[in-house]
C-alpha cells in the first residue's frame, strides 16, 4: 500500500522563486556563446561552481578556477557575472508556491527546503538576507548545500532534509525543476514532481493529487 505522504522538500530556485535559467541563457546570449554551454560546465560534479555549493572552496577560488574551467568557450565570461546573475535571477518568490507551502502547514505536513546554494561576495549576502528572512519561516527545515558540505543530487542531503523533519523518506514528495537532483531522491524512495518553472500550477496540481488536499486556493498568510 502506498504511504500517507506527511511532508515535502521544496527546492527553492526555479520551485519556490524564480530559475536561474533565463539568466544564464540571456548571459550566453550577450557572450555570444552557445545556449547551455555555461550551464553545462558550472553543472558538472566536480566543476568549480558545484564545489563552491559544497563550501569545498572560497568564492574567490572560485572564481579564479571557473574562469579557468570558462577558457573553453570562445569568450571569457567574468565568473563574478555568472554568479550575480544567478542570485538576481532567483529573487522572485512564487506567489502559487507560497500558497502551496501555507496549505501544506494549515493540514499538518512538514515542509523542508533543500537546495543547492553558495557564499557569494558582500552584493550576494545582501540578496540572501532578504531571501532567508521571507523564506526561512516557512520551513519546519532549511537544508543548504553550503552548509551541509554537500550538494543535489547526492541522496545524503535528502537524508538530511527526511530527519530534520522526522519522517522516512516513503513519506515524502520532492519538487525540484532539475530531473537529475529528483533521481538522487527518488534513489532513497521518495516521490518526486518536475517542476516547470512555466506552469508551476501543473506542478502543484501534481502534489494535491499526492497528498489529497487543495493546495490552489487562496489562502490567508499564516
Amino acid at each position: 500500500s502506498q504511504r500517507k505522504v506527511k511532508g515535502v522538500l521544496f527546492d527553492i530556485g526555479g520551485v519556490v522563486t524564480s530559475s536561474p535559467f533565463p539568466a544564464i541563457f540571456e548571459l550566453e546570449r550577450e557572450c555570444g556563446v552557445e545556449r547551455g554551454s555555461i550551464g553545462r560546465i558550472a553543472g558538472r560534479e566536480d566543476s568549480a561552481f558545484s564545489r563552491l555549493e559544497r563550501s569545498e572552496i572560497t568564492y574567490d577560488e572560485f572564481c579564479d578556477q571557473f574562469e579557468t574551467e570558462l577558457k573553453v568557450l570562445p569568450k571569457q565570461i567574468p565568473a563574478k557575472e555568472f554568479l550575480t546573475r544567478i542570485i538576481r535571477g532567483t529573487s522572485q518568490i512564487s506567489e502559487p508556491m507560497l500558497n502551496c507551502i501555507r496549505h501544506l502547514r494549515k493540514h499538518g505536513l512538514k515542509v523542508a527546503a533543500v537546495t543547492n546554494n553558495v557564499y557569494g561576495d558582500t552584493s550576494a549576502q545582501e540578496v540572501d538576507k532578504i531571501i532567508s528572512q521571507q523564506l526561512h519561516p516557512l520551513f519546519d527545515a532549511f537544508i543548504e548545500s553550503r552548509k551541509e558540505k554537500i550538494n543535489k543530487p547526492n541522496p545524503k542531503i535528502f537524508q538530511i532534509a527526511c530527519d530534520a523533519i522526522g519522517l522516512d523518506p516513503s513519506e515524502v514528495v520532492m519538487l525540484d525543476d532539475i530531473g537529475k537532483n529528483l533521481k538522487g531522491a527518488a534513489s532513497l524512495g521518495i516521490k518526486t514532481i518536475r517542476v516547470d518553472t512555466r506552469e508551476i500550477g501543473k506542478a502543484i496540481h501534481e502534489l494535491e493529487q499526492l497528498t489529497q488536499l487543495n493546495l490552489s486556493s487562496p489562502i490567508s498568510k499564516l
